[in-house]
Protein backbone atom coordinates (compact mmCIF):
# COMPACT_ATOMS: atom_id res chain seq x y z
CA UNK A 1 0.00 0.00 0.00
CA UNK A 2 2.76 2.65 0.70
CA UNK A 3 4.58 1.60 -2.21
CA UNK A 4 1.77 2.15 -4.00
CA UNK A 5 1.22 5.75 -2.82
CA UNK A 6 5.02 6.56 -3.46
CA UNK A 7 4.99 5.41 -6.98
CA UNK A 8 1.07 7.64 -7.45
CA UNK A 9 2.99 10.88 -5.52
CA UNK A 10 5.89 10.18 -7.77
CA UNK A 11 3.76 10.25 -11.00
CA UNK A 12 1.84 13.07 -9.98
CA UNK A 13 4.80 14.80 -9.23
CA UNK A 14 6.00 14.03 -13.11
CA UNK A 15 2.45 14.96 -14.14
CA UNK A 16 2.91 18.47 -12.37
CA UNK A 17 6.51 18.90 -14.08
CA UNK A 18 5.14 17.95 -17.40
CA UNK A 19 2.20 20.50 -17.24
CA UNK A 20 4.26 23.38 -16.29
CA UNK A 21 6.95 22.53 -18.95
CA UNK A 22 3.71 22.88 -21.48
CA UNK A 23 3.20 26.28 -19.71
CA UNK A 24 -0.41 24.65 -18.07
CA UNK A 25 -0.01 26.30 -15.15
CA UNK A 26 -4.12 25.91 -14.36
CA UNK A 27 -3.83 21.88 -14.76
CA UNK A 28 -0.60 21.94 -12.74
CA UNK A 29 -2.14 23.92 -10.17
CA UNK A 30 -5.38 21.56 -9.92
CA UNK A 31 -3.05 18.20 -9.70
CA UNK A 32 -0.72 20.45 -7.10
CA UNK A 33 -3.65 20.73 -5.16
CA UNK A 34 -5.18 17.13 -5.18
CA UNK A 35 -1.85 16.26 -4.07
CA UNK A 36 -1.82 18.24 -0.96
CA UNK A 37 -4.96 17.43 -0.41
CA UNK A 38 -4.11 13.54 -0.81
CA UNK A 39 -1.05 13.48 0.94
CA UNK A 40 -0.42 16.65 2.92
CA UNK A 41 2.84 15.01 5.21
CA UNK A 42 4.56 13.89 2.14
CA UNK A 43 8.17 15.21 0.62
CA UNK A 44 6.07 16.16 -2.57
CA UNK A 45 3.69 17.81 -0.40
CA UNK A 46 6.38 20.12 1.40
CA UNK A 47 8.35 20.90 -1.55
CA UNK A 48 4.51 21.65 -3.08
CA UNK A 49 3.84 24.03 -0.55
CA UNK A 50 6.69 26.66 -1.44
CA UNK A 51 6.18 26.58 -5.19
CA UNK A 52 2.65 27.03 -4.75
CA UNK A 53 1.93 30.72 -4.71
CA UNK A 54 4.44 30.95 -7.72
CA UNK A 55 2.24 28.56 -10.06
CA UNK A 56 -0.82 30.69 -8.64
CA UNK A 57 0.80 33.41 -10.39
CA UNK A 58 1.51 31.84 -13.48
CA UNK A 59 -1.83 30.33 -13.58
CA UNK A 60 -3.33 33.44 -12.86
CA UNK A 61 -1.28 35.71 -15.46
CA UNK A 62 -2.15 33.03 -17.89
CA UNK A 63 -6.32 33.32 -17.88
CA UNK A 64 -5.36 36.87 -17.56
CA UNK A 65 -4.78 36.58 -21.57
Amino acid sequence: RENAQIRERQQMEAEIRDLIKQHRFDGALRVARSLLEQYPTSPQAEVLREQLPKLEQKAAAMSGR
